[in-house]
This record gives C-alpha cells, structure tokens and sequence, in this order.
C-alpha cells in the first residue's frame, strides 16, 4: 500500500523519496522496530545555552514534591528574564525567587532527560462547558478521548489495519465508568448536556472498554501534579519514554 501510494505521488508531483523521516519541524525521528520515538534533544540544548544553564546540575524530576508557588505581592528577580524562561502567564507580574527556582529547576530536569525519547499524544486545555463537579468535569473529558479514538480506529481502519478488539481507556473514577455504561438517567448527570454521552454508544458496540485504575497508575499525573521520585520516574516509564544511546 505504502508502496504504491509512494510512486502514485511521484508521478503526480515532483519530488523524490529520501527514505525514513529522520526530522520533522525541529522534532528528531527515530524508527526502529520496537516503534518511532520523536525527541527534541536538539531544542532542550539551545533552551540550556540560552539561559546559561548547560552546566546545571541534572535533576530527575520536573517539580519538588509538596512546594507550594503563592502569588507575590513584590517582585524580586527580573521579570523580563522570567517571562523568557517561563513563557506562560503563571506568576509572570511579580515573580520572585521561588518562582524562578521552580522555573529553573525544569531545565535542570531537561538537561538529565535531554536523550530520551517518547512517542504520545496528549493535550491540555480549557473545557468550553461549566461542570458543577470533578466527576461530571471527568465524565466529560472521557468524553472527548473517546472522540479522538473513535477518528484514530477510523483513520486505521481507512488504511487497512481495522482495530478487533475494543480500545481500552483507563479511568480512576468508579462513577464516570458506572454513568457511562448505565444508559438510566441519573440524578448526578441531569446538568451534562446530551452530546457529551457520546461516550455510551461506543462503549455498548464495544469499540471501547473503560477500565478502572489506581490513583497511583493515573500516567495523566505527571502532567498536573507535584510527584514523588519514584512514582513520576514509574509513570514516565508507563508513557513510553526511553533513551535511545
């Protein structure tokens, strides 16, 4: 297939085949037979050099566990520095020395991980609806993976390799699972809007299983929240990351 889609393009355009992709927008691209790994090793160094923090010590965590940032009322570093580092609003008018040492302390963790790559698909946004509860604002984003997975097995299945068995999506909400295979109406779910039970019809023509997890097994963490050593260093284990030297 690939072959043939290869020699369909160079008929009708001009370009040539250079073979494996090894870099795409800045992004290093290994393929190897375990899978393709993207890093941006390259990126992590220029951020070292530009801040003058290629000689750091390495660290292997992104945050220290149980530090809590607070709004500051007076300014103590400079802000212009800051903001370059930072690159977010988070704490960007009058930050001061804690704020910068958290700041910092991410490149220190980019400098330990600097060879290791990943391949994963993740995003963080607002949601666009007000949720009166977690479990209701859980429900909903469950919502929404099922939308992308739902457009992942059609795009696989477009190109050949239909998905059997049904996609597993682990959840460490007992009620969001309960909700969504209960079709009955539920007094805690009156306020989620009828779209957002998308969720349902795919789990009853079993394209989806939800699966419930552990708290401590949640990968989504290391994203959110302050971890201890072993626990983030297991869940960066769990989302694929490797060193490929």
């Amino acid at each position: 297939m690939f072959k043939a889609f290869k020699k369909s393009m160079v008929h009708e355009f001009e370009m040539i085949d250079i073979g494996l992709m090894a870099q795409f927008l800045g992004l290093k691209v290994v393929q190897k037979e375990e899978g393709i790994f993207i890093s941006q090793s390259n990126y992590a160094k220029y951020i070292l050099e530009r801040f003058k923090m290629e000689s750091c010590n390495p660290i292997s965590t992104l945050v220290e566990n149980e530090v809590e940032l607070r709004k500051s009322k007076v300014g103590n570093v400079d802000s212009t520095y800051f903001k370059s580092l930072v690159g977010s609003l988070r704490y960007m008018e009058t930050p001061n020395q804690s704020h910068l040492i958290a700041a910092k302390r991410i490149l220190r963790y980019i400098k330990e991980t600097i060879n290791e790559d990943t391949s994963f698909t993740w995003s963080s946004k607002k949601q666009l609806i007000v949720t009166l509860s977690s479990y209701e604002a859980e429900y909903v984003t469950a919502n929404s993976a099922v939308c992308h997975l739902i457009w992942l097995r059609n795009m696989l299945k477009h190109l050949g390799f239909p998905q059997e068995n049904p996609t597993e999506i682990y959840i460490d909400n007992r009620s969001v699972i309960t909700l969504a295979k209960n079709p009955v109406y539920h007094e805690r779910s009156k306020h989620i809007n009828t779209r957002h039970h998308f969720i349902r019809e795919h789990v009853k023509n079993k394209e989806v299983e939800l699966i419930s997890c552990k708290t401590n097994d949640q990968v989504a963490d290391i994203f959110t929240k302050p971890l201890k050593g072993e626990i983030f260093i297991m869940l960066k284990f769990m989302l694929g990351m490797t060193s490929l030297n």
